[in-house]
């Protein structure tokens, strides 16, 4: 079968499947009837996969919501104690970074900046 053949019987198809009952295939040859069988089953085939797109679509769509939401729980539960931790890898950041610290004196410092951020988290 030609995809020719298969294009005509495609465009023959549509017009069909609306005024016939599937019975009246009968009537038709083999091959016609394998032409709009295919015809049939590639139209099932986009149905389904739009189906399944959309499916798809509203699963992640679902998940992004829960997911922001629990993030947005998560956040005013914790947003004080997150504001504190950023803080303190800001200071961290900043002596680890700064050349005029000498490196025997960065690990002290550090120390000392976590423990009065501890000491903040406290009051």
């Amino acid at each position: 079968m030609s995809p020719d053949s298969i294009a005509i019987a495609c465009g023959y198809w549509l017009k069909w499947r609306a005024k016939y009952h599937r019975d009246s295939l009968l009537r038709f040859s083999q091959q016609k009837r394998a032409a709009l069988l295919v015809c049939y089953l590639r139209e099932l085939q986009q149905e389904l996969l739009d189906r399944l797109l959309t499916s798809f679509d509203d699963l992640i769509t679902s998940i992004f919501r829960r997911t922001e939401s629990s993030e947005k729980t998560h956040h005013a539960a914790h947003g004080k104690t997150l504001a504190r931790h950023v803080h303190t890898f800001r200071k961290v950041t900043k002596i680890v970074l700064d050349l005029e610290i000498p490196d025997e004196q960065v690990r002290p410092r550090i120390d000392l900046c976590r423990a009065s951020s501890a000491v903040a988290g406290r009051s």
